[in-house]
């Protein structure tokens, strides 16, 4: 499957791992009406870390709680409220720290995003291991 069947709703909802997320595939989500939110991940090693850095690029409000249930909560909200591609740029760090901690929030951006009844969708880049489909994978 390719980016451009995901964004025109011919795929579910859900996040998927990809290869590369560039300007081209920027442009091509932002021409057909989506808010694209990129998030660096490469120097994040902790849940704290990980919570922190979602929650000021998503813009949760000053009381989200850091814990994985209020992300549940805010991701399932956000997700909800927006037609938004979030892509998420990592490396082998949190993989490699914690990998029950990207276990756990990968659990929870696809139950958020798969449940979502508008278009949105998560896109996590270079995902170490198989814990979500890659995209290119599904037909």
């Amino acid at each position: 499957m390719s980016l451009l069947t995901l964004l025109l709703r011919r795929a579910a909802p859900g996040a998927w791992a990809i290869e590369d997320f560039d300007g081209a595939e920027r442009r091509l989500a932002e021409g057909l009406g989506f808010r694209v939110v990129q998030t660096d991940l490469v120097a994040v090693a902790t849940k704290e870390q990980l919570l922190t850095t979602i929650a000021a690029d998503l813009g949760f409000a000053d009381w989200f709680g850091h814990n994985w249930d209020a992300l549940a909560d805010a991701l399932g909200d956000w997700a909800y409220e927006t037609r938004s591609l979030w892509v998420l740029h990592h490396d082998e760090g949190l993989a490699t720290s914690s990998p029950n901690e990207l276990e756990t929030f990968i659990e929870i951006a696809s139950e958020a995003f798969g449940a979502a009844p508008s278009a949105s969708s998560c896109l996590l880049v270079n995902t170490a291991g198989e814990l979500v489909p890659r995209l290119s994978a599904v037909r």
